[in-house]
């Protein structure tokens, strides 16, 4: 019966990180009408380094050279000091993508992060449609 309940526990060890992460999806329109929507966070100690899940989607009337660009997410940190997102293990990256009208690029982005450093939040370059700062919370997932 040990046996049975250690395999079960083994079983739903890959799923234990989903249970952790900051749920959402929060969706945000901007100022020139994109959507943008993170669907988690994970910031599992620390040591770590910060990673979301994100989309960004052009609005009905999307401009030529409208694009989804990862480095308009930045991480800001307790000290006031700013990170910019990178490629993360976790597929797909959220890549430079140009976006039609009404089309969304999604993926992953990551912080890294260095001890002592207490990320605060996740910010998005462009105002929102209401003129305020996007930003997601970013708290400790474990």
């Amino acid at each position: 019966m040990r046996a049975y309940r250690f395999i079960a526990g083994l079983a739903l060890l890959p799923c234990a990180h989903l249970a952790s992460a900051q749920q959402a999806p929060d969706r945000r329109v901007t100022e020139s009408g994109k959507t943008v929507t993170v669907y988690s966070i994970y910031w599992p100690t620390p040591i770590s380094n910060v990673v979301a899940d994100v989309e960004v989607c052009a609005g009905d009337n999307a401009p030529q050279g409208t694009f989804a660009f990862p480095s308009w997410f930045q991480l800001h940190l307790a000290d006031g000091s700013v990170i910019g997102s990178g490629g993360t293990a976790k597929q797909p990256n959220l890549e430079i993508t140009p976006l039609k009208a009404r089309q969304c690029a999604r993926g992953w982005i990551q912080f890294a992060t260095v001890v002592g450093q207490k990320p605060v939040a996740i910010h998005y370059h462009e105002l929102s449609k209401d003129k305020k700062p996007i930003d997601w919370p970013v708290k400790p997932t474990h």
